[in-house]
């Protein structure tokens, strides 16, 4: 088989990869949250961040990568008391850039109560709930302008005394030229697959992202639409980045997105910042919620880019 041939075929493959996505669920993914604080202060668009970091917003973005990259991630939720970070690398190599990684969101201290003989609850004993997703991605490149990549996810929960388990697929493409991008990201690609727990099984939920950006010197400007899953409202992010040639190390973003909540729609705002000092990229986001039940955040994320 010639070369042409094979990465025709490849395309072809990865193309009905990713329609095949059709089905229902209400499974929280932890790509909700965001992994990265400049994709954040963007207002969580896909592919803002040519790095590591990229396994977890749409990994055709890892195209980005020249030889090697990483990130760390690192926020906590409800005043300190609920922690969640993420990690990931990237290397490039002959065949394409391979990448790994994992993100972890722990929920500790919750309440197991009891009742007594005058039906009165007391506390009993406290526990933590977790819920692990560790990743593995290929990227290569069809062209100077065009990339694809598949991931696969397995997921870990830990739930007080039961525990689910279960694996599925990611996959992106990204068509890019110099000063602007179209990027399509499909999470969970084969609905037929579950996590299974000992007596009970939970679908995933399929969620299918269109981004796009622009650059205008100084600013490059984002948008996105994003379905979460069916029969839930599409969601909507703008973002702008600017980065001005008298300080090109420093970087401003601000953005606005809407999120789903508790089954109805609401929205932030967002704005942070970045130090790119070659290799090390160090970026700060804030998140003010118009949801009372949803804290205003800051994250901060740190990527190397070899």
């Amino acid at each position: 088989m010639t070369r042409g041939r094979r990465l025709c075929w490849i395309s072809h493959v990865f193309f009905l990869f990713l329609v095949s996505s059709v089905g229902a669920s209400e499974f929280v993914m932890l790509t909700d949250y965001g992994h990265s604080a400049k994709s954040i202060a963007l207002g969580n668009i896909h592919g803002s961040e040519l790095s590591a970091s990229a396994l977890f917003e749409n990994p055709a973005f890892l195209y980005g990568v020249s030889s090697f990259s990483a990130s760390f991630f690192q926020t906590k939720f409800a005043s300190g008391e609920h922690p969640l970070h993420s990690s990931a690398v990237a290397v490039r190599t002959d065949f394409g850039v391979f990448a790994f990684g994992f993100s972890e969101l722990r929920i500790n201290d919750l309440n197991y109560t009891v009742t007594n003989n005058q039906n009165e609850y007391r506390v009993d004993h406290t526990f933590s709930v977790k819920n692990g997703m560790y990743s593995a991605a290929y990227q290569f490149s069809l062209s100077s302008s065009l990339s694809l990549a598949s991931v696969l996810n397995y997921y870990h929960h830990d739930l007080y005394k039961d525990t689910g388990k279960g694996i599925n697929f990611d996959g992106g493409v990204v068509f890019h030229r110099k000063d602007a991008a179209l990027a399509l990201h499909v999470q969970n690609s084969f609905t037929p697959l579950k996590i299974y727990y000992a007596n009970a099984a939970e679908n995933f939920s399929t969620q299918i992202t269109l981004a796009a950006q622009k650059q205008f010197s100084p600013f490059t400007f984002f948008g996105q639409i994003k379905m979460p899953g069916i029969g839930k409202p599409y969601l909507k992010s703008v973002g702008v980045h600017a980065r001005f040639p008298f300080i090109s190390a420093f970087s401003i973003q601000a953005g606005w997105k809407e999120l789903y909540i508790v089954n109805a729609a609401h929205n932030t705002l967002s704005a942070g910042f970045s130090i790119e000092l070659n290799p090390l990229h160090v970026h700060i986001a804030y998140e003010r919620s118009e949801y009372r039940e949803k804290d205003n955040q800051f994250y901060g994320s740190i990527s190397l880019i070899f």
